[in-house]
């Protein structure tokens, strides 16, 4: 049996790149836009080659706000259209990026990259009876720190994670996520250690932003 999920997506990536030196940059001495352009056109060039995911500490979400679903069905001889109401929304910690920053060294630079567009997702499960969603709803977890704030929380939060749904406690499988991206975005982060807290946490570089991707009208709306 097959889960078809269609509507608009938002990919989440942060990579943990270390201090640039594979890349022959000193994030403490960019002056230059046009610099800053190669950094992140180079980090792109590993991030599309796969090559960021495997040689750097990494997380990813493929998530949906509910509301961003235009089509959901239940597909077995015949396609019959569910509504989520008739699904069970199960609550997700966003305890990740907590883990994520144990690993990371103080100083160590984030790289963050935002994606957003319409997907077409199909699954599969042996069999169906009612769906599960992951869902991060973020209660009771936002006071723990700032982490990313606007970038990491204003996209996880009140969403549905897209690699995990089931159903009698049997994991579906994704066999096709059709992406088609009208926005791309990365930014840099640096891990820092607050003594106050008693904790690391993360800084945005102040340097701006790169759009490798920007086909929407009001971009910064979506991103601020």
């Amino acid at each position: 049996m097959q889960v078809i999920l269609e509507g608009d997506v938002s990919i989440l990536s942060i990579s943990n790149i270390g201090n640039l030196e594979e890349f022959d940059f000193n994030i403490d001495d960019i002056n230059e836009e046009a610099d800053l352009n190669e950094i992140y056109e180079q980090i792109d060039s590993y991030y599309e080659s796969s090559e960021l995911d495997l040689a750097t500490d990494n997380l990813k979400y493929k998530v949906i706000n509910p509301e961003d679903i235009n089509y959901l069905a239940i597909k077995d001889e015949n396609e019959k259209e569910i509504n989520l109401d008739d699904a069970i929304l199960e609550h997700k910690s966003i305890d990740s990026i907590s883990k994520f920053l144990d690993n990371a060294n103080v100083g160590d630079l984030i790289y963050l990259r935002k994606e957003q567009g319409r997907a077409s997702v199909e699954y599969s499960l042996e069999e169906i009876d009612r769906l599960t969603f992951e869902y991060f709803d973020c209660l009771g977890e936002l006071e723990q720190s700032d982490l990313l704030a606007q970038s990491y929380y204003d996209i996880i939060c009140d969403s549905i994670d897209l690699d995990n749904i089931k159903s009698n406690n049997e994991q579906a499988q994704i066999d096709r996520f059709d992406f088609e991206p009208d926005l791309i975005y990365g930014e840099f982060y640096k891990v820092l250690y607050d003594e106050e807290n008693n904790q690391k946490r993360l800084e945005k570089i102040d340097v701006p932003g790169y759009y490798f991707l920007d086909s929407s009208v009001n971009s910064d709306e979506l991103l601020n």
